[in-house]
């Protein structure tokens, strides 16, 4: 099978009753497999998508040149079959056409059970040894990259004043507010608290660092999991209820994590809690793509980016004093209540209860 062209970026395609295929912003998030028709339209797209990309413009003109470069290539022969072509107004469907082949799928999917292996065979020292090279070569790699000129900054609003704009799109759009909100409450624990807790929870259980590498090792693999399992599903049959019954399984195994009474029974409920919250993950930023006017995307990622990222570093003393004062046991009970709560706020907005991930982005939510 051909390789894509790697030094444009690609994406998905995804046919839909009513708007035709659009191309999703996290490309990298499925495996390549292979394709049913001739390369050379495919190739043709990805290589117009990625000139579009390369060059830093406003929203507004990056969006226009997207859709000129769509427009002028979704209608040549062999890049869709006609089972693709085919549109359910009743469902969401999706088919993968291409995939960037930088390494991204491995970085997210892979890095957390690479870093259990580290943490397995080198110990403590061998872990932040590999971290620190890590992190050079990506200083490295960052003074490679290409920035904006000031020029082009300048023509731009400020980062507050960016992030004001997409906190005041979210307040006033009906089911943003409320899933923006599930989001910082499902993500605040496991974008990062979970790992110390871990780290607490094997110390305080006796098993190492190895035990910890195994638990972590555990949940990054039922992340994986969740990622093939998306991919290899056609559609998702009420999505938004699946997603709150997620957070639900993720509220028990993080509570039975705290409980548990030996390293093996840990490792399963750490692949359980990466199931689940692999899925949630990826079923929200789903409903974000799909609910978020395409000039406010970018400010409502970073508004959830803020809930996801931002928040975690201000938790890890409360999971330190936590541990220290009560045990692991209770902040695991305390993640399990915030997932929990997440949960309880999705079943009892009905937008979000019964949501489905369909391509529309109406602008006209906002507000009403």
């Amino acid at each position: 099978m051909p390789e894509p062209d790697a030094a444009a970026p690609g994406g998905r395609l995804k046919p839909t009753s009513d708007r035709g295929p659009t191309i999703s912003d996290n490309p990298a998030a499925v495996p390549e497999r292979r394709r049913p028709y001739p390369p050379q339209p495919l190739d043709s797209l990805v290589r117009a998508t990625g000139e579009v990309t390369a060059f830093r413009r406003r929203d507004e003109e990056t969006v226009t040149e997207m859709a000129e470069a769509l427009r002028a290539h979704l209608d040549l022969p062999g890049l869709l079959t006609e089972d693709q072509r085919e549109s359910d107004p009743a469902r969401y469907r999706q088919h993968v056409l291409h995939a960037r082949s930088d390494g991204s799928f491995s970085s997210l999917a892979l890095g957390p059970l690479l870093a259990g292996a580290v943490l397995v065979i080198g110990g403590t020292a061998g872990a932040f040894t590999a971290a620190g090279a890590l992190f050079a070569l990506s200083l490295v790699t960052l003074l490679t990259l290409r920035t904006a000129s000031r020029a082009e900054v300048s023509r731009r609003g400020s980062a507050w004043d960016e992030l004001r704009d997409g906190l005041r799109y979210v307040r006033r759009h009906r089911m943003l507010a409320p899933l923006v909100t599930m989001i910082g409450l499902s993500e605040m624990c496991f974008s990062g608290p979970v790992a110390t807790g871990l780290v607490l929870l094997a110390d305080e259980r006796g098993w190492g660092a190895s035990g910890m590498g195994w638990v972590a090792s555990a949940f990054s693999a039922g992340v994986a999991a969740s990622a093939l399992l998306l991919t290899v599903l056609t559609r998702i049959p009420r999505a938004g209820l699946a997603m709150c019954g997620a957070l639900l399984v993720t509220a028990a195994g993080a509570v039975a994590l705290g409980h548990a009474p030996s390293l093996p029974v840990a490792v399963v409920f750490g692949f359980s809690i990466g199931l689940t919250s692999g899925f949630t993950t990826t079923v929200t930023g789903a409903f974000v793509q799909t609910e978020t006017d395409p000039r406010y995307l970018g400010r409502v990622t970073s508004v959830t980016t803020l809930c996801t990222l931002g928040l975690a570093p201000v938790l890890f003393p409360a999971v330190g004093m936590t541990v220290a004062l009560w045990g692991a046991e209770v902040f695991f009970i305390g993640c399990g209540a915030i997932s929990l709560l997440a949960a309880a706020l999705g079943l009892c907005v009905p937008l979000i209860r019964r949501a489905e991930p369909h391509p529309t982005r109406p602008a006209s939510t906002a507000g009403r």
